[in-house]
Parts: structure tokens; C-alpha cells; sequence
């Protein structure tokens, strides 16, 4: 009975755990990647239909998991890879792809995790180090122009020593900044050390355009974020090492100015037929130390037939040099990866006179595994950059180079060589005669030229910068799920600038003159985050972030002046002279703090529906105490159509809706613009203690609220790919330096005045043409329309009748505008004259004698040149309303590559105030070149469509000085070989190489009423603009 009983029981047993094993399976595996066959840690791995049901891989890729005898299949994720769902088997060996469509990208949008793009609800773009890799550029920014939809890069300047103006979405600040917060490996960093660093380092950049994504970083973030991640090391890599090197040169990009001036012969017989008797004569005799009659005789031009030399030639016509090389290494085991480079940077200026910008870089990234649920690294970046270049009199020497070359006299002689009794070149005698006689007008004064090599002997001024960043984080994962993260950087920079006139100037009256500036900075980022990722259930997914941010920043310097060195031995300040030509030397000292705390949930649903809410709260010390709190959120949501309604479709392979509206604060004002600041002043020729400053306690947080509303889409796979956005972006409590009554004793205060809408379009295309197993080639376009108007100014009477600020015209809903007066022909004497532009009484009625005649019609002119005719001229753009970029790329079996990058802007205009120079009627025998426009003046033979020949009569600024931006160019034109890998099969050493030729600005199509050398290097003044230079380079890169 005993021996049933036990048979029985056991074979219920065995019977019970044969059930159990029926409703329990064991699944085991590894999962990899397919680029570098490497396990990926921390994969998700869990059950389809039942999310509570999951594990993640450990650090060599394995996983583990029970899964129920009903469960059918398991879901792979990863970021940066595509999802993958796979029937159950007993062991599964699992590869995972790159999801590499644009809107499956992950981009950082913040802090914490990325993001994929395609669950992103702003408006974000992101471009790949590699496109940017390999051009010789002196500033990073520069490489993005016309790569990014909505965000402006203005270069303002051939001068390599010249950096580059950002802009996103418009300005939207007449007193604050616009400029955007750049954010390096997670540290916040001045635009001006971004842009000194070397491109090569850098993985991605991603550009945050709308509220949605920038209202994490709260009030640094009004102008938009742009977020650099540097490169790092793979794990289980071998060492990579990457050695890159590039020579070339540069040179002027076009002579379009000079072929607009008069040739010698032609500014001969101008000048002869123009100059009065005793002028003339003095000319004549002076020339080469001829001995002439004094007699006004023809005779007297043979000293000039035959000379028409090229001055632009003289002054920048030089083939300056480039050198770029760098290397990096990188690699990385189980627990350790890193990446280590360094580059430098050379490049002369096209000017003959000696001026040229270098930079050293260096870079060190660590990041280590210290536990399974602990991680550490260690940034630490370096640079030094040097600019140097010949002082210059009077103006910068680059500038007075470009006006020189244009307006010197062709048929003086830039190779005579004057010499003393001993046979020493002597700079001065010859060009102080014509300083003397000449460049002593008012009209050219500021215009003072001198030979390069002049320049090179007698002056110099030089800017070395030097920077230091360090930044190190450590990461913890408690828990599944849980992310803690605490970051600390510093940047670290010093400026030191020096300015020498040595006492054997011509100039200087045996006395030299030096003058010394030096600065250093530092910003300290101190962040911590705590993330959370939770899945609630089957297809939902929330994320959840919470953080707090202290950023504090140092700033401390000096300068000082003296003249009177005798020496060029002792060019030091302590050996000027005293008195007069001893300045006091000024010290300063300015401090700036930022805490914050800040909160992100994001929600998604199957990849069919995505939203968020942001908020942060942030204190600024740039405010009085009363005003320095400021909360600013945002909300967006995506809708996933395609995923939704049209997952079969095979022609539409992408449609996704979005929206989005936040708030942003702006504080880009100077530091203590709200206290009233105390300093040293003269008073009766006394030195004195004084208020400076007044200050506004009262000023607060300027605000902006953006909507941003979105569509992309895609075809035939994504092979056409766009998307489009629409944004209003509204300034309100807008910070601006108001005019003060000249009665208080102050020119200006910062005041909350004052409310501005920038508004606009986006657009962005990609149509991959071909895509072969050899062949690649693409098209891709970006497109900005932006509107920018001015709602409200600092008092009623502005809004009413406008704000003149210069050359500047504000009124309320209109554009900026270029201020100044409307020509409007000559007399019947020959004098100019201008319309009168409308005035108004206190009461409102027109002004006699102002706006249209109402007996006639007619509007009012004046032959007196007056500041009261100036008028905002509503078509004289300020802002180029339309900008972007075009891209044709082609590659074949990823050995050869072709890629041409364009850029364009249109309706914005320029005032060109160097033709107020060279256009203006002046008589006298010796003043500069003029335009062959003059010699189209009125004869008794020349009487149709002809200018008045009335001379001493300058051209006055007035509207016929404008001329338009618009340009096409050709920015970039790349050209590569990669060597097949099989030439380095039987090497150990040599595992790669490539070799690449690039050219930039190589032709550029301008609007036929521009005058000057770039229209790309236009302000909305331009005088003496440095121009824009043509470069062929040419490089190899090696990988070991």
C-alpha cells in the first residue's frame, strides 16, 4: 500500500513539473551590432504583449529571460537602432541595424537620454560631423552656412581673423542679444571658443529651432541652442588612429570695384579738365621732381602716359597660404574607451603686409565602466589662437588695404623706391608729400593709405587667445530604468592684445605708442539630472526628468596706453611719457550667476503619438532682486500618420504632424544694467568720483512665446524627404537702451519697452535621385522665409512717427530699415536735391512745406542736405527676409565622392558709403580714383541721361548709395578618393586612405545694382568691408 502511495505521489510530481516547464520557457542569447559586430549593452529585451515581462543585456550583449508558453514573440529596442520583433526560439542570436532615416535619427534635445527624431516634437535639426570634416575653416560656424534650415551664419568678413554672426529664427531683441547658447558635451561654452575649435573633433551638430526644445535650457535659450557632441572611442575597438593633413591657398575673390574705376589715362584728363590753375601747377612741378613752366599745357600728362598700375594687386593680391593637420586616436576594452587629438590651423591674409591667424587645439575624451551600474568621464579640450597683423593709421590696415587698392591714383607708382644719402630706403618722403598735399582732405582723411611694406616695418598689433576646458561627469543606474547624473565643466579663457606704433613712424614725431589689453573669463556649469523610462504598459512609454543647474562666471581685466617710447627697444607702457601721453590704465572686474531647476515629461505611444511638457524656473543675477526669477514651459505633440493610417502604403513612406508653443526668457544685456554704477570722470580738468551709470531696478525678464506648427513626410522609402514649419516667434517686455532727456545728465538706461514678431517658414528636402548598389547621388535643399516687424517701441510718439537709431529705422509694423535721405535729381543749376519727407504738427495736420504739395501733386524738394530728410525707406531691408542653401552630392562604390554646397540670401539691401569717396565730384588735381560713372557728365555733346558737371560738390548719403545683397554662390565644392581597402591587405600598418581636393567661394552670382567686392561681407554699412577670399585646397588622410 506504501509502495503505491509513493509511486503515485512521485508521479504526480514528475507529471506537475512537466506542466509547469509546458507554461515556462527559458530564451537565452546575445545581441550585436551589425557595423561593428560588438555586443550592445543594455538592449531591451521583452515580451510582446505582456511589457511586464523583460530584461536588458548585459555587458557582453547576453540575455536571459522566462517567458510564458504563450508568448509568441520578443521586441528588441535600442537607441540608435531599429526596433526588431522575432518569433520565440530557445536560442536567439539577435543583430540590430543603425536607424539611420532622418526621422528615426536620436538627437540630444537636453538634458538626460537622446531622443529619436521621429518622436521629437519640435523643431530640430541635426548634421553629421563628417559633412563638415576636412574644409579649412578658421571658425566652425562658418562651415554651417546654408546647412540648416531657419538659422542665418554671416561670415561679415573675408578676414580670417573674423568670426562668424549667428542668428536663429530672426532677431528678436532691439537691446538684447541674439545670439544663441552653444553647449559643448554637455557644458555651456562662448560662442567665441566654439568657434576657435577644430571641427574635425566633433560627432554631430544639433540645432534646437522652436520652445518645444529649447525651454529645457529656460532663459539662455531665447536664440535658440546649438548642442555639439564630440567624438569618443569604441569599446572592444582596436587603437584607430587618423592623421589628416591639407595645404592650399587663398586668394581675392573678384576685382567687380576696380572695373568700375577710371584707368590713369581717363583720371588724367578728368583731373586736367577739373582742377583749378594754381593746383594744378603745384602737381605738375611736384611730379618726379620735374621742373615745369608753370604753364597749364597738355605736354604735362606725358608723365603719366603708360602708368595704370593695379593697386588692388598691390594691396590683395597676395596667394596667402593654408596649412591645416591633425591627428586622433581612439579606441577602447571592455571598460574603458577614448579619444585623443590635436590640430593646428594656419592661414595668411591675402594683404601683403604680414597678418595671419593660427590656432593650436587639443582634446582628450575618457569615459570609463568603474561597475556595472556606474560610469565616469573626463573631457579636457585646449587651444591657443594667435592674430596678427600690420596696425594700420587712421582705420584698420586689412580695411584700408580693400579701400587703397580701389581709390589709389593708377598712375602713381607702387614699385618707386625713395632713398636717402646713405641708400637706405626711406618710407616717408615720398608718401608724405602726397599725404601732405592729398589725403589731408577731409574727404579721404580716414582714408590714409600706405604701402604694405610700410605698414609691415613701422606697426604691428597682435591677439593671442588662449582657452582651457574641463569637464567630467559620473553616471548612476540604481535601478532599472533610473539614471542619475551629476556634470561638472569650466571653461577657462584669457585675451591678451597689443597694439605698437614704433617712434620711426613718419607720423609719430619720433615718439612710438603702445597700447595693452588683457582679459580672462571663466564659466563653471554645475548640472545634475535624474531620469526615469517606464513602461507602463504594452506600446506606452514615459520618460521622466527632473534637474537642477548652477552656472557662475568671472570675468576680470585691464588696459592701459602710453605714448613716447623712443625706442623700438623698450616698446613696453612704463617707458611712455607722462602727462598727456599717459592714460590711466583701467581695471575691471564683473561677476554673473544662474540657478535653475527644471523638469521634462515625455510620452509616447507605438511610434503613433508623442508628447511633452517642459518647465524650468531660473534665477539671474543680471536683474535686481526683486525681478531675478523667471518661469518659462512649453507643450508640443506629434502625430504619426503614417503609423496610424497608412503603415501598408507603399508610396508614402513618412507622414508625421506636429505642434508646439513655450516660453523663453532673454537677460543678454550688460551685466549691471540695473544698478546705478560709480567711477572715475573728469570734472573742471579734474579727475573725480562720480555716478557713470544710471541704473533700473525695475528691469526684468524679457519674454518670448513661440508656436511652432509641422509637417513631414516622405516618399518611395523615404528617398523624398521634407519637412515644412511655421513658426510665430513674439517678443514681449523687450529689453532696450531708451534714449534719455540730455536734462538728467545721462544718455540711456535699460528699459522693459517695447514688443517684437518674428515669423517664418522652414523648409527643408532631400531626394536621394539614385540608390544602387555603386551609386549614390542626392539633392538637398534649405529654405528660410523670415518676417521680422517691430509691434511696439519705448514711447507713443516712437510708434507713432518711428526711432532713428543711425542708419537704423524702427516704426511700429514694419520691418528694420535703412535710414536716410531720397535723391531727387539736380536743378537746373546742377545742385542736387532731396524730397522732404512728411512732417506732421502736434494736432496732426501735415507740416507746410513737407510730403506731397496738394495744390500739385508733387512731392516737396530741397537743395539743402539735412538730418530732417532722413526717412525709413520700407523697401530697404535690413534682414534678408529669404536665405538657405542648396547640396548635390554623388558618390560611387563609396570610393568616389562629389559634393557641391551653395548659398544664397535675397531682399536685403546695403548702404555702400564707399562710393561717397569715390563717386563725389570733388575737385583737385591729386584726390583719389574716381568711379567711370563721373565721366559721364553733362557736355553740350553729352546731354541724355547724363550726371551734373558741377564740381566741389560731394556726394551726399542718400539713397543712391544702396545697392542689394542678393548672392548665389558656390560655397564649397568637394572632391574624394578613398583607396580600395584591398591595396592594404598585406599591411599591419596602413589600413585606410583618402586623398580630397576642396574649393570654396569659387564663383558667386550678385545682384547687378551691388557694387562692392562681397556682398556676403555687407552690413547694413559697408565701408572698407574686408572681402570674402576664393580657396583651393588640397589633402590627404591616412588611417592606421
Amino acid at each position: 500500500m506504501s509502495r503505491t502511495r509513493i509511486t503515485l505521489f512521485l508521479l504526480s510530481l514528475f507529471v506537475g513539473l512537466g506542466w509547469a516547464s509546458a507554461q515556462n520557457r527559458t530564451v537565452t542569447g546575445v545581441v550585436t551590432s551589425s557595423e561593428d559586430k560588438l555586443p550592445i549593452i543594455q538592449a531591451n529585451v521583452v515580451v510582446v504583449g505582456n511589457t511586464s515581462i523583460g530584461v536588458a543585456t548585459d555587458f557582453e550583449g547576453r540575455f536571459k529571460i522566462q517567458v510564458p508558453a504563450s508568448a509568441k514573440q520578443l521586441r528588441f529596442t535600442y537607441i540608435g537602432m531599429k526596433e526588431l520583433v522575432l518569433n520565440i526560439e530557445p536560442v536567439m542570436n539577435v543583430v540590430m541595424h543603425p536607424d539611420t532615416d532622418m526621422l528615426d535619427a536620436v538627437v540630444v534635445i537636453g538634458y538626460g537620454s537622446g531622443q529619436k527624431l521621429g518622436t521629437v516634437t519640435g523643431s530640430v535639426a541635426r548634421v553629421s560631423g563628417e559633412k563638415l570634416e576636412n574644409k579649412p575653416v578658421a571658425n566652425v560656424m562658418g562651415a554651417l552656412q546654408g546647412q540648416v534650415s531657419g538659422m542665418n551664419v554671416s561670415t561679415g568678413s573675408g578676414d580670417p581673423n573674423a568670426i562668424a554672426s549667428v542668428t536663429i529664427h530672426g532677431n528678436a531683441s532691439l537691446g538684447a542679444s541674439s545670439a544663441p547658447l552653444y553647449i559643448v558635451d554637455g557644458v555651456q561654452t562662448a560662442a567665441s571658443l566654439v568657434q576657435s575649435m577644430n571641427p574635425n573633433d566633433f560627432e554631430s551638430y544639433t540645432v534646437l529651432k522652436d520652445a518645444s526644445s529649447t525651454s529645457i535650457y529656460g532663459s539662455r535659450a531665447a536664440n535658440g541652442v546649438i548642442v555639439i557632441t564630440t567624438k569618443k572611442g569604441k569599446k572592444n575597438q582596436d587603437g584607430r588612429i587618423v592623421v589628416n593633413a591639407m595645404y592650399g591657398v587663398a586668394r581675392l575673390i573678384n576685382k567687380h570695384p576696380k572695373a568700375q574705376m577710371m584707368t590713369g589715362q581717363e583720371l588724367v584728363d578728368y583731373q586736367i579738365a577739373n582742377t583749378k590753375e594754381k593746383d594744378l601747377n603745384l602737381f605738375l612741378n611736384r611730379l618726379e621732381n620735374s621742373a615745369f613752366d608753370g604753364i597749364v599745357d597738355r605736354k604735362a600728362q606725358k608723365a603719366y602716359v603708360g602708368r595704370d598700375y593695379d593697386w588692388l594687386d598691390v594691396h590683395l593680391g597676395k596667394l596667402a597660404p593654408i596649412y591645416q593637420a591633425d591627428m586622433s586616436i581612439s579606441g577602447g576594452s571592455d571598460n574603458i574607451s577614448y579619444y585623443i587629438s590635436g590640430g593646428y590651423l594656419s592661414q595668411e591674409s591675402i594683404t601683403r603686409s604680414t597678418s595671419y591667424f593660427n590656432k593650436l587645439n587639443l582634446r582628450s575624451n575618457i569615459d570609463a565602466r568603474v561597475k556595472e551600474w556606474m560610469r565616469i568621464g573626463v573631457n579636457l579640450s585646449g587651444g591657443v589662437t594667435n592674430r596678427y597683423s600690420s596696425r594700420g593709421f587712421g582705420m584698420p590696415y586689412v580695411n584700408a588695404g580693400t579701400f587703397g587698392g580701389v581709390v589709389t591714383p593708377p598712375y602713381y607708382s607702387p614699385y618707386k623706391k625713395i632713398k636717402d644719402e646713405n641708400g637706405n630706403e626711406v618710407y616717408s618722403k615720398e608718401y608724405n608729400d602726397i599725404t601732405n598735399f592729398v589725403f589731408n582732405y577731409p574727404a579721404v582723411t580716414a582714408g590714409r593709405i600706405y604701402m604694405p611694406e610700410f605698414e609691415n616695418k613701422f606697426s604691428n598689433r597682435s591677439n593671442v587667445d588662449f582657452r582651457l576646458g574641463a569637464s567630467g561627469y559620473a553616471q548612476f543606474t540604481p535601478i532599472k530604468g533610473l539614471t542619475l547624473k551629476s556634470q561638472l565643466g569650466i571653461e577657462y579663457s584669457t585675451t591678451n592684445f597689443t597694439w605698437r606704433g614704433f617712434p620711426d613712424h613718419p607720423e609719430s614725431a619720433g615718439l612710438g605708442d603702445v597700447s595693452r589689453e588683457y582679459a580672462q573669463n571663466h564659466i563653471l556649469t554645475w548640472t545634475n539630472t535624474a531620469e526615469y523610462k517606464w513602461r507602463p504598459a504594452d506600446d506606452h512609454d514615459l520618460t521622466f526628468l527632473a534637474g537642477h543647474e548652477y552656472v557662475a562666471s568671472h570675468s576680470e581685466g585691464f588696459d592701459a596706453y602710453s605714448r613716447g617710447q623712443v625706442s623700438r627697444d623698450y616698446m613696453f607702457i612704463q617707458m611712455g611719457q607722462k602727462g598727456d601721453y599717459l592714460t590711466i590704465p583701467k581695471e575691471s572686474m564683473s561677476d554673473y550667476a544662474y540657478l535653475s531647476f527644471f523638469g521634462r515629461v515625455n510620452y509616447s505611444y507605438s511610434n503613433w503619438i508623442s508628447a511633452d511638457a517642459t518647465v524650468r524656473h531660473d534665477r539671474s543675477s543680471r536683474f535686481g532682486k526683486n525681478h531675478q526669477g523667471g518661469t518659462f514651459f512649453s507643450l508640443g505633440g506629434l502625430f504619426n500618420i503614417k503609423n496610424l493610417y497608412l503603415k501598408d502604403h507603399e508610396l508614402i513612406s513618412t507622414l508625421a504632424l506636429k505642434a508646439n508653443y513655450g516660453t523663453q526668457g532673454n537677460s543678454g544685456i550688460p551685466l549691471y544694467a540695473h544698478e546705478a554704477l560709480t567711477g572715475t570722470i573728469y570734472y573742471t580738468d579734474r579727475l573725480a568720483f562720480g555716478v557713470t551709470t544710471i541704473g533700473n531696478p525695475n528691469l526684468k525678464w524679457e519674454t518670448q512665446g513661440m508656436a511652432n506648427v509641422g509637417v513631414d513626410f516622405g516618399f518611395w522609402e523615404d528617398h523624398l524627404l521634407a519637412g515644412i514649419n511655421y513658426y510665430n516667434r513674439k517678443t514681449y517686455d523687450m529689453l532696450m537702451d531708451v534714449p534719455l532727456p540730455y536734462s538728467t545728465g545721462y544718455s540711456s538706461r535699460y528699459e522693459n519697452v517695447g514688443q517684437m514678431t518674428n515669423q517664418g517658414l522652414d523648409i527643408d528636402l532631400t531626394y536621394t535621385f539614385l540608390d544602387t548598389k555603386d551609386w549614390n547621388a542626392y539633392v538637398r535643399t534649405s529654405f528660410t522665409y523670415n518676417w521680422n516687424r517691430v509691434d511696439k517701441l519705448h514711447t507713443d510718439l516712437a510708434d507713432k512717427e518711428g526711432w532713428k537709431a543711425g542708419r537704423v529705422y524702427y516704426k511700429t509694423g514694419k520691418p528694420r530699415v535703412l535710414n536716410m535721405p531720397e535723391f531727387a535729381g539736380y536743378d537746373c543749376d546742377g545742385n542736387q536735391m532731396w524730397y522732404v519727407p512728411e512732417k506732421r504738427n502736434a494736432d496732426g495736420t501735415v507740416k507746410e512745406g513737407t510730403g506731397v504739395n496738394p495744390k500739385t501733386g508733387d512731392r516737396y524738394v530741397t537743395t539743402k542736405y539735412s538730418a530732417d530728410l532722413e526717412k525709413g525707406l520700407e523697401y530697404a531691408l535690413i534682414d534678408a527676409p529669404f536665405f538657405g542653401g542648396l547640396s548635390l552630392g554623388a558618390t560611387w562604390k563609396n570610393q568616389i565622392s562629389l559634393v557641391l554646397d551653395f548659398t544664397y540670401q535675397a531682399g536685403a539691401y546695403c548702404l555702400n558709403n564707399d562710393r561717397f569717396f569715390y563717386e563725389s565730384n570733388v575737385r583737385g588735381f591729386m584726390l583719389p580714383n574716381k568711379s567711370k560713372k563721373l565721366l559721364d557728365a553733362w557736355t553740350p555733346t553729352n546731354t541724355a541721361n547724363a550726371r551734373a558737371n558741377k564740381f566741389d560738390d560731394a556726394l551726399q548719403v542718400d539713397d543712391r548709395l544702396l545697392e542689394k545683397t542678393d548672392y548665389f554662390r558656390l560655397k564649397n565644392l568637394t572632391l574624394s578618393y578613398m583607396f580600395p581597402k584591398s591595396l592594404f591587405e598585406n599591411t599591419k600598418v596602413i589600413h585606410g586612405a583618402k586623398v580630397y581636393f576642396t574649393g570654396s567661394n569659387l564663383f558667386t552670382i550678385m545682384h547687378k545694382s551691388y557694387n562692392g567686392f562681397d556682398p556676403e561681407a555687407s552690413f547694413s554699412v559697408s565701408r572698407n568691408n574686408f572681402p570674402a577670399t576664393m580657396q583651393f585646397v588640397g589633402g590627404v588622410q591616412l588611417t592606421f
